[in-house]
């Protein structure tokens, strides 16, 4: 698993926070969505990795905070 960009680093954290739960969190999918748009504008935006950032960000936020999943 690669390791996250500093910028995707700070997002996780800004987005899960380590603390409680926000009282209206941001659904999964928006967090995922959020995530792999980071990658892709690291990668500038190179065509064909659709899938690919989707499932990394998904994977990267679910090992991140297992408990803010559905």
């Amino acid at each position: 698993m690669a390791k996250l960009a500093a910028a995707e680093a700070a997002w996780l954290r800004g987005a899960c926070g380590s603390g409680p739960p926000a009282i209206h969190p941001k659904p999964r999918e928006e967090r995922i969505r959020e995530l792999a748009y980071l990658r892709a504008e690291r990668r500038g935006f190179t065509p064909g990795f659709d899938l690919e950032d989707w499932l990394s960000a998904e994977q990267e936020l679910t090992a991140a905070r297992p408990d803010l999943n559905d």
